[in-house]
């Protein structure tokens, strides 16, 4: 399986007027991620929390091809690779607002039927991404990613697991976290720390769907 020691950046992203560099720390490959725009920066976001991504990398090939009786090149913004359904696969990704790409379609158009091909030809797939990704689930995830740092006590994440099968059911993050309070005591934000990872680690399951609140239900 092709993996990031295959891989290399092919450009640096450096400071634009036109767009909006950046650097997302990527818990996944810890390390930090370059992305020149907002929509970039959302999409590392899907990444991370996205369980069949393994690794990611910005700007990752340099696919040549020919247009107009000219050899040019171009290079997508990320490679990615991951497991779904227990096999492998590679994907290039390019991210762009809709509205950006409809202005520049025809550049596109010649871009991504190269970029398609190239990666056809290596078994890969080549995927375009929008602002439709963007929404509540989105939201929930940048909330969210702030509990994925915390580094979790394996007995409080186990122990939280065996609360919530005892409890059965659905059970909101308020009514839960004061049963914390009930059993725990003092040692009750250790329990509440817990949750909050497992939530971000999908482990626990909460509707994304919907704003995350202390009324929003959890469940295993």
């Amino acid at each position: 399986m092709s993996n990031l020691s295959d891989v290399r950046r092919q450009r640096d992203i450096g400071m634009r007027y036109c767009s909006v560099t950046g650097r997302f720390y990527s818990l996944k490959n810890k390390s930090a991620i370059h992305t020149e725009s907002t929509l970039e920066q959302d999409f590392c976001y899907v990444l991370e929390f996205d369980k069949t991504v393994i690794e990611y990398l910005e700007q990752p090939v340099k696919i040549k091809y020919s247009y107009q009786g000219k050899d040019r090149s171009y290079t997508p913004d990320f490679f990615i690779a991951g497991r779904e359904n227990d096999r492998p696969y590679m994907r290039i990704y390019e991210v762009k607002p809709l509205k950006f790409l409809k202005l520049h379609k025809d550049t596109f158009d010649v871009k991504f039927t190269a970029a398609t091909e190239w990666c056809k030809n290596k078994g890969w797939e080549f995927h375009v991404i929008n602002e439709s990704i963007r929404g509540q689930v989105l939201e929930n995830y940048k909330f969210l990613y702030q509990f994925k740092r915390y580094e979790c006590f394996v007995g409080h994440s186990l122990e939280v697991m065996n609360v919530l099968k005892a409890l059965g059911g659905k059970i909101s993050l308020r009514d839960l976290f004061k049963h914390y309070d009930k059993i725990y005591q003092k040692d009750s934000e250790d329990y509440i720390a817990a949750t909050w990872y497992l939530v971000a680690e999908l482990d626990v399951q909460i509707d994304l769907e919907e704003k995350i609140t202390m009324q929003s239900k959890v469940w295993i």
